[in-house]
């Protein structure tokens, strides 16, 4: 395998996760460096023939990134996604440098909603979603979904914040009212009595590298590790593979 020049994209560089990241590929004989994208400029030339380019504001002075000395970008873009999306387009789209997440994915899976119509659009069953920017008949919307219990998500949010289950009208009611009246973009999907559990599958091109069956922590309904759930591994069946390939593309 060729020595790889890797440019590791986080907004949280000093974190357990992205340290993880740059052991690897130095593991695997490769040159890494980590770069917060809020530290970067990004510039659009005038030309046709194009020269755009990528600074860092990191030091006392801007620094150019020059694309000939980077070979591939591994986004990790926790927040700022407004921002974040740009830079990672700049890098694949502009300069040609290959990325392991493309922009458009990554804003596709910044926002709930939007995630759930790509996957419809591709034939992919989720959850009866519904969403409305300003509601204002909760009962048609709840009936909409199969009525209560319900999951209401804010279209943003990740680490299971922002997820409540809705287990009468009155809680229902007050609930939407808060979210709504404060303009927080909300969501509603159907309940699916999962047990407290899910499944995270790592896809590359077209294999399942990695699976994990996630279990929530006694007495809450999502299986978020972060939110003090516990992960085993786990081997899914030829279909679970071929829907995560699906879903992944």
């Amino acid at each position: 395998m060729p020595q790889l020049n890797i440019l590791i994209l986080s907004t949280s560089p000093k974190s357990e996760a992205t340290k993880l990241f740059f052991d690897a590929a130095i593991r695997r004989g490769h040159n890494p460096m980590i770069k917060d994208p809020n530290s970067l400029y990004l510039l659009v030339s005038e030309s046709e023939s194009g020269y755009d380019r990528v600074y860092t504001g990191e030091g006392e002075y801007a620094e150019r990134l020059k694309a000939k000395e980077i070979d591939a970008i591994i986004p990790r873009i926790h927040g700022g996604v407004n921002f974040g999306v740009p830079i990672v387009r700049h890098f694949n789209q502009n300069l040609g440098i290959f990325s392991t997440q493309t922009a458009s994915g990554i804003r596709a899976a910044s926002n709930k909603f939007e995630t759930h119509q790509k996957l419809s659009i591709a034939g992919i069953r989720t959850p009866k979603t519904i969403f409305a920017k300003s509601p204002k008949h909760i009962k048609f919307l709840i009936e909409k979904i199969g009525n209560l219990p319900a999951i209401a998500k804010t279209v943003k949010g990740s680490l299971g914040l922002g997820v409540m289950i809705l287990k009468d009208v009155e809680q229902t009611n007050s609930t939407l009212e808060a979210l709504y009246h404060n303009q927080v973009e909300t969501l509603l999907q159907s309940f699916v009595d999962s047990k407290a559990q899910d499944i995270r599958a790592i896809v590359c091109g077209d294999t399942v590298i990695a699976a994990m069956l996630r279990t929530g922590k006694k007495g809450d309904f999502r299986a978020n590790v972060s939110r003090g759930g516990t992960g085993s591994k786990i081997e899914l069946s030829e279909a679970d593979k071929q829907l995560c390939i699906k879903a992944a593309k």
